[in-house]
């Protein structure tokens, strides 16, 4: 399933929101992985992920691609970095081009797909590539 949220740009209800999805959807499913998409590293330093997830968890995010938060084991995806570990789980694009968006729903390791867009067009373009349904 496809899902957005309807904020944009740098917010952090928006990336709560998100990130609450991915790990409702990882509960109902019985899904112990997730993974987080950005273009770069730089992104997780941003004020809103990094508000939300706590400097703790993206210093581990960020040196190791990969966090653990409990029993869920949540990886980093960017252009540069598919891990390997990842096998089956819902996927949070934070502000991420509709290209690399394009390439991480053709990804058969993604079980859903949560996009959380920075402008009205992404939005936009999301919307006409994808059935979403806002959350």
């Amino acid at each position: 399933m496809y899902y957005h949220s309807l904020k944009k740009g740098p917010d952090s209800k928006g990336v709560a929101e998100t990130i609450k999805k991915a790990l409702e959807i990882c509960q109902e499913e019985k899904i112990d992985q997730l993974a987080i998409a950005v273009h770069t590293k730089d992104q997780l330093r941003a004020n809103t992920i990094s508000d939300v997830l706590g400097k703790d968890f993206i210093k581990a995010l960020n040196k190791n691609n990969y966090a653990k938060l409990g029993d869920l084991e949540i990886f980093l995806i960017t252009e540069r970095i598919n891990p390997t570990n990842f096998t089956k789980g819902p996927i949070v694009g934070f502000d991420i081009s509709i290209k690399f968006l394009k390439r991480l729903s053709n990804d058969t390791r993604a079980t859903d797909i949560i996009f959380k867009g920075w402008t009205e067009e992404e939005q936009q373009e999301y919307l006409n590539l994808f059935k979403s349904e806002p959350i």
